[in-house]
């Protein structure tokens, strides 16, 4: 898992460059509303002595509920590309996002299932 996920954030962070100091807040640490737990693993501003031309952040998210129980999620955001893996099913990756646009394959399947239920 480290193998692939090393080479990821290099990507990841490579494109975040630095330049100005970001100014982003910080998510709460759960989201008790929704079906899932979020939390936030570092931000930009977790690193107020570095300077990164754009705001950044890795949270983890684990869902509930359904076939989707348990299974973990970490989304890789640097203001401009967004990356949604899937730690559980292998690091597979759910979702890649840039400006609004989404770069992937709409299965039939909705949910993120549990390797459990395969």
């Amino acid at each position: 898992m480290k193998s692939l996920l090393l080479p990821l954030l290099i990507l990841f962070f490579a494109s975040c460059g630095v330049e100005q100091q970001s100014k982003v807040p910080s998510p709460s640490a759960t989201n008790s509303e929704s079906s899932s737990s979020i939390t936030t693993i570092t931000t930009s501003v977790s690193h107020p002595n570095k300077q990164f031309a754009s705001q950044w952040s890795v949270t983890r998210e684990i869902l509930k509920g359904g076939k989707q129980e348990g299974v973990e999620l970490l989304t890789l955001d640097n203001g401009k590309l967004k990356i949604t893996v899937i730690p559980t099913r292998g690091m597979g990756i759910l979702d890649v996002k840039m400006d609004g646009i989404r770069l992937g394959w709409n299965s039939p399947v909705k949910e993120v299932v549990h390797p459990s239920h395969i």
